[in-house]
């Protein structure tokens, strides 16, 4: 997972490079996208259900941010922020089920849940 989230990750900055040469927004967008790729990188190589929440919602974070990349335009803000929206109710879906997890096991050990369970 790790290799597809890089390969992905570069492929998409390498095209970004030409698309954004001219935006005034051009080393924000980079920072936002590695940022996002270091957040889904975080979130794939977490050893346990508290890092699988915190890179989550960095990721979540970086979404929000590309997604109002051009916060300028309306339609970019309006989607920015439906999308912080929707991303909460899941962010909340998350932590209930993680908190669940622990109350069942009481580990947040991603060792320690797959030998109780």
């Amino acid at each position: 997972m790790s290799i597809l989230i890089t390969t992905v990750g570069i492929m998409v900055l390498i095209y970004s490079d030409n698309y954004m040469a001219h935006d005034q927004g051009y080393l924000r967008f980079f920072a936002y996208m590695s940022f996002f790729s270091t957040s889904m990188l975080g979130l794939v190589t977490s050893s346990n259900l508290i890092q699988i929440y915190i890179f989550w919602e960095l990721v979540g974070m970086c979404s929000y941010l590309l997604i109002g990349f051009w916060f300028t335009r309306p339609i970019a803000a309006n989607a920015c922020q439906k999308a912080f929206v929707t991303n909460r109710v899941g962010d909340f879906g998350l932590l209930l089920g993680i908190l669940g997890f622990y109350w069942i096991t009481g580990s947040f050990q991603f060792r320690d849940l797959f030998e109780i369970l």
